[in-house]
């Protein structure tokens, strides 16, 4: 991938490997910097492209056949195969998959819209796993012939993100060493307002209520791996990271504008 600079962005959102910088890392730092650009990302071969405008996930494009919306569209029992391989052979038009499907009176408008949307969700929670590969984001106007921009709420999409997220080593990783510790950041109430807390997660958010420390080595902290472990603070509007990244200090500046380790 082509190494590119940026004056405005630190070197680490510009280019890199996600061996050392993860995708939930990579997303939440450009969404509570309200950037606008795309999100280039490759693995095997592979290129998913994010779209972020002021902060918010808007789009997604992806490289990999698996993510075509004529296949989930399919999948999902909207059109036929019949229908889908009439479609395909008439995108030398020029046309989407999904107008050309409307037009011929095979899916409605508002499945269109619903398929979109749900393609869109995949593409960006297929990336939550991705542990090797290249990135690069090119900071600018987003390319209006590209982006069908969606009414999706980031924190919504980062949080299921992060809990599908089942590698122990990646968790112990961002949210730090034992000797860690949060708390809740003032306006906690405010982001998390709207979202699907879990039991588990709404327990934590009560124990960090109180005045005192709680650590990664707490078990209602790290929790159940399988459950997913949550730990929500505010970066930038509207963006709720349920992960907290603490240990070094180039993590802690990472969540600065989020939870705050107590030292």
């Amino acid at each position: 991938m082509e190494h590119r600079e940026h004056p405005g962005l630190p070197a680490s959102l510009v280019n890199g490997r996600l061996e050392g910088f993860s995708v939930p890392d990579l997303l939440w730092n450009l969404c509570r910097r309200r950037s606008t650009g795309v999100l280039h990302l490759t693995a095997e071969r592979v290129t998913k492209r994010i779209y972020i405008d002021s902060g918010k996930i808007v789009f997604a494009l992806s490289g990999d056949p698996n993510d075509r919306l004529g296949d989930l569209l399919l999948r999902e029992g909207h059109i036929t195969l019949d229908q889908m391989e009439a479609a395909i052979g008439k995108l030398t038009t020029g046309k989407r998959m999904g107008t050309i499907l409307v037009d011929a009176g095979h899916l409605s408008p508002e499945n269109l819209v619903r398929g979109v949307l749900n393609q869109v969700k995949g593409i960006v929670l297929g990336l939550f796993p991705w542990e090797e590969g290249e990135y690069a984001f090119v900071e600018g106007p987003l390319p209006t012939d590209e982006v069908v921009t969606l009414g999706m709420r980031t924190a919504e999409l980062l949080l299921q993100g992060i809990r599908q997220i089942r590698s122990f080593t990646r968790i112990r990783k961002s949210v730090g060493p034992p000797s860690a510790r949060f708390r809740l950041e003032p306006e906690w109430k405010r982001v998390l307002d709207g979202l699907d807390i879990r039991d588990g997660e709404r327990m934590l958010i009560q124990r960090l209520q109180t005045p005192q420390d709680v650590g990664v080595g707490d078990r209602h902290v790290l929790g159940d791996v399988a459950d997913g472990p949550c730990i929500s603070g505010r970066t930038a509007d509207p963006l709720v990271v349920g992960r907290a990244v603490a240990g070094s200090d180039e993590a802690r500046s990472r969540v600065s504008d989020g939870l705050h380790r107590l030292v």
